[in-house]
């Protein structure tokens, strides 16, 4: 259910909350409970009122159990620590607006808060519920925790999606031209399913601006892209999202940065305790419901290169609903490899490809041997020194005869057995 997120400014500072407003936000904090801040289970009793009564006195208390935090109304009759605060002063430590020493000066002064008990559970309530305490805005009403389906059974995907990644034209991107031989074979499974090639070079895709609107008013991004358009809706509808991209330095390039940065928007700003991963992780926007694979290329002969974009989609995959399936490292291979858009050697590469995206539709992962063959380096170092050695010496009009033709004749002499 998607739903709209009240700016609480405008509910809470410009409105009175009704008692029901109050119940709901301490329902919403009991849920952020996180069991590891304090081992011993607790009791919290709160007392809540209006400067003029109109609210009269509402009372409940927290009780933890189990790992779990649940709300109760009335009077607990025992307690570990007790709380009377009045609304208005509520909001201001709920918005930021008062910091710890004012807290502890109006505590002091026994006359808007007044405690008893353990003070210490007080001043880490803010970690005991995971931040909700610190939410400049007002827990939203019907949030869905979306629950992991079980996504390891695997289906054949209905709907996938390639993003590719590289900055350069399709001709002359080595990463477009896998991803094509790789949507050859996704396509070969039955029911065929419906895939879209995204070359994201072609589309205009704004980097997350880290301005929070997409956590404020209506909950909407205000990049008015086609991230917006089209290709965030399309990631959010697929069942299989395949990632091609060339590692420039280290991670991906700025057309795959951009796109998961605005996976930011998807998230309400609340959080919850998942005691299976024990973490806090946000509620969700849209059901985060499929599963991811990897084409990575590059002139590298160091795995390396690509463990920081394997440990990007591991994160992704504990934070959301995502099945991380893998990721092909197509080393060494590099543009000074490639003719018009395509490979001057080993044609059993390509046809490894195809046969990639074969097996990871029809069965969810890649074969031992597919694996292999899709990976088998084409060059060598000292080979990779000479083309692009060769590629410089063109690009300063030393030679007179075409790049490609040199590394071919090298690589008749010079290949990797």
């Amino acid at each position: 259910m998607d739903v709209h997120i009240i700016f609480q400014k405008k509910r809470i500072l410009q409105e009175k909350m009704t008692r029901n407003d109050i119940i709901h936000e301490f329902e919403f904090i009991s849920k952020c409970y996180n069991p590891d801040i304090i081992k011993k289970d607790f009791i919290i009793q709160c007392k809540i009122f209006y400067k003029d009564n109109e609210l009269e006195e509402l009372q409940f208390y927290l009780k933890t159990e189990k790992n779990k935090c649940k709300l109760f109304m009335g009077d607990s009759g025992n307690f570990n620590l007790s709380i009377s605060i009045p609304i208005d002063l509520w909001n201001k430590i709920r918005s930021k607006k008062i910091g710890k020493m004012a807290i502890l000066y109006e505590i002091l002064k026994k006359e808007k808060i007044k405690i008893a008990g353990n003070t210490f559970i007080f001043f880490k309530m803010a970690k005991i519920f995971g931040g909700s305490l610190n939410n400049m805005y007002f827990s939203p009403t019907g949030i869905n925790e979306y629950k992991s389906g079980d996504i390891d059974t695997w289906k054949v995907p209905k709907k996938i999606v390639i993003l590719s990644g590289s900055g350069r034209n399709k001709k002359k991107s080595v990463s477009y031209h896998f991803a094509d031989k790789f949507a050859q074979g996704l396509s070969m499974v039955q029911p065929e399913p419906d895939i879209e090639l995204i070359h994201l070079r072609d589309y205009k895709v704004t980097s997350c601006a880290g301005c929070f609107k997409c956590w404020e008013g209506s909950g909407n991004c205000i990049m008015n892209d086609d991230f917006k358009k089209n290709i965030g809706g399309k990631i959010l509808e697929a069942d299989l999202v395949v990632i091609s991209y060339p590692v420039y330095i280290y991670n991906f390039p700025p057309e795959i940065i951009g796109v998961l940065s605005r996976l930011f928007g998807y998230d309400y700003p609340h959080l919850y305790w998942n005691k299976n991963k024990k973490q806090l992780k946000h509620y969700e926007k849209h059901n985060f419901n499929f599963s991811v694979f990897l084409i990575g290329t590059g002139g590298v002969f160091d795995e390396s290169h690509y463990k920081t974009q394997e440990m990007q989609m591991k994160i992704l995959s504990r934070m959301h609903n995502v099945k991380y399936k893998g990721i092909i490292k197509r080393m060494s291979g590099g543009s000074f490899l490639l003719h018009a858009g395509r490979s001057l050697i080993h044609e059993d590469v390509e046809q490894a490809f195809i046969d990639a995206g074969y097996e990871l539709a029809a069965f969810g992962k890649i074969s031992r041997k597919t694996q292999k063959k899709a990976e088998f380096p084409v060059s060598n170092p000292a080979l990779l020194r000479s083309s692009i050695a060769g590629y410089v010496d063109m690009a300063k009009g030393n030679f007179d005869f075409p790049i490609i033709d040199y590394v071919n004749e090298i690589s008749k002499f010079d290949m990797v057995k």
